[in-house]
């Protein structure tokens, strides 16, 4: 037995006086839209995102996406996945993994080679020792 297709319009129904009514729906009409927020007062405001990512110990809540975004690139982009620290660029991070974590450039550096790169983002500049900072 093959099935139907559902159409349009609702199947005929029965009012009070026993005649045969039927109701169309008109689909191409979306419902009136509701006002999804709750008036909370002046002082509470609803929590729209949460952050539960680590090295959070409890879940943040944050009033609206801007809120959120915000500590979202400061405390989660450019974090050193070995040791927890965050950095403002990348650059900034790819240089404190070569110098503390890669054990490529530690051997590299035992050798005596120049392995420390300069903190401004377009110089290949290359340093026996971290304090010098290249260009700066």
């Amino acid at each position: 037995m093959a099935k139907r297709s559902r159409s349009h319009s609702r199947s005929p129904s029965l009012d009070g006086t026993g005649s045969v009514s039927s109701t169309t729906v008109n689909l191409a009409t979306p419902p009136p839209e509701r006002n999804k927020l709750l008036d909370c007062g002046p002082n509470i405001l609803p929590e729209v995102m949460h952050c539960s990512l680590p090295p959070h110990r409890e879940t943040l809540s944050f009033a609206s996406y801007e809120d959120y975004e915000v500590h979202y690139l400061q405390a989660h982009v450019n974090r050193c996945s070995e040791c927890s620290k965050n950095f403002p660029t990348g650059h900034l991070l790819n240089l404190h993994i070569e110098e503390n974590h890669d054990p490529l450039a530690a051997a590299m550096r035992a050798r005596g080679d120049k392995t420390f790169g300069c903190f401004v983002e377009n110089c290949e500049r290359k340093c026996s020792t971290p304090r010098k900072g290249g260009c700066i």
